[in-house]
C-alpha cells in the first residue's frame, strides 16, 4: 500500500540535496520551470503555495500506485513534456486529469534512504 495518500497535500524533497519541487514564481502558465529550491514551507503561508502539490490517485499496476500532482496556488499539474531522455526538465501544464501520461508519476522506495514523503506544514511522514 501507498504512503501518499488521494487528494492530500505534500512537498516533493529531493534525497540528496534536500531542495523541494518549487514552481517557479507560482507562474501560472503552461511550461513554467519546476525547479529545485529551498524549502520555505514552515507552517501554511499563501506565500509558499508554489512549493505544496495535491495527490491524485491515477490507477494501479503491477509496479505500484501512480499519481499525478498539482500545484496548491495554481492547479497546474508536474508535467515531463512526454521528454524520455535524461537533463530533461520538468514543467507545469494546465491538469489533463486521468490518462496524460506525461503527468503520470510512480513514488518507488531507496533502498538506501527510504521513501520521503512530507506534508504541506513540512512534517514528515516517512
Amino acid at each position: 500500500m501507498s504512503a501518499v495518500q488521494d487528494g492530500k497535500q505534500y512537498i516533493i524533497m529531493n534525497v540528496g540535496t534536500s531542495t523541494v519541487f518549487d514552481l517557479a514564481k507560482g507562474d501560472p502558465s503552461n511550461g513554467t520551470l519546476i525547479q529545485g529550491w529551498e524549502l520555505l514551507v514552515k507552517e501554511y503561508n499563501e506565500n509558499t503555495d508554489h512549493q505544496v502539490w495535491y495527490a491524485h490517485f491515477q490507477f494501479h499496476d503491477t509496479i505500484g500506485d501512480w499519481y499525478s500532482f498539482t500545484n496548491r496556488g495554481t492547479g497546474t499539474a508536474i508535467d515531463s513534456g512526454g521528454l524520455v531522455n535524461e537533463n530533461k526538465q520538468l514543467h507545469a501544464w494546465v491538469d489533463q486529469g486521468k490518462g496524460n501520461e506525461n503527468q503520470q508519476w510512480l513514488l518507488s522506495p531507496i533502498a538506501q534512504a527510504g521513501v520521503k514523503l512530507y506534508q504541506s506544514n513540512g512534517t514528515r511522514l516517512t
